[in-house]
């Protein structure tokens, strides 16, 4: 008999959603055909939670609506902000961890941090062919301005943008539909997880999971 398990997560911005729902699911999925047990991803839910109060009650108050949906797994996003997870770690995911841990043990609910480097964004463009299909563009990696490591730019944003911006010259203006709104979710469902395995912040996401389903 297989385990059914849930998901919820939570996320910093409305663009996230669509980009990361798909890639929580995909990794939990992925993680899931490794295991010697059957496992089922019975659905992936959005938590939210009012940021008045500060960080960490946010996230409190995340994990008693998980709790009250039946989620076993909460997963929360932080983009870094910078070229590593310390600060957000230090100051954000380890006391609104510290604040869950005693209700979370109790409940069974599982916390994890998901924290790309400076930005969603970055993880976007892990995975060049399929972001050039989307904005279907025949240049290169180059002459779009995508040809670094995904997490060494700083405004990952606004690399994108500068490449539709690129491929869309020669358009018609009245014809220049495409905006970066437009790609978080197919680039979510698309994207190759092994692109995405290349970036430390998302092999850092990838081990949590693999821990919690296979080895917990």
């Amino acid at each position: 008999m297989s385990q059914i398990i849930t998901i919820g997560y939570i996320v910093e911005g409305s663009t996230d959603v669509r980009f990361l729902e798909n890639i929580i699911r995909r990794t939990f999925e992925d993680i899931a055909l490794l295991c010697e047990r059957e496992i089922e991803i019975y659905s992936v839910i959005s938590i939210k939670a009012d940021r008045g109060n500060g960080f960490v009650a946010q996230i409190q108050e995340a994990i008693k609506d998980a709790d009250k949906q039946g989620i076993e797994f909460v997963c929360v996003h932080c983009d870094a902000d910078d070229r590593d997870d310390v600060h957000v770690q230090e100051h954000k995911i380890i006391p609104a961890f510290e604040a869950c841990e005693s209700f979370s043990s109790e409940k069974n609910i599982k916390l994890l941090s998901l924290i790309p480097v400076y930005m969603t964004e970055a993880w976007m463009l892990a995975d060049t062919s399929v972001f050039k299909d989307e904005i279907s563009s025949r240049l290169d990696d180059h002459a779009l301005g995508i040809d670094r490591v995904p997490e060494s730019y700083n405004d990952p944003k606004k690399i994108i943008k500068e490449a539709i911006r690129i491929s869309q010259q020669g358009i018609a203006r009245r014809r220049q539909k495409l905006d970066i709104a437009d790609l978080y979710s197919p680039l979510g469902q698309k994207i190759s997880l092994d692109s995405l395995k290349r970036l430390p912040s998302y092999q850092k996401f990838f081990q949590r999971i693999d821990e919690l389903l296979r080895y917990d």
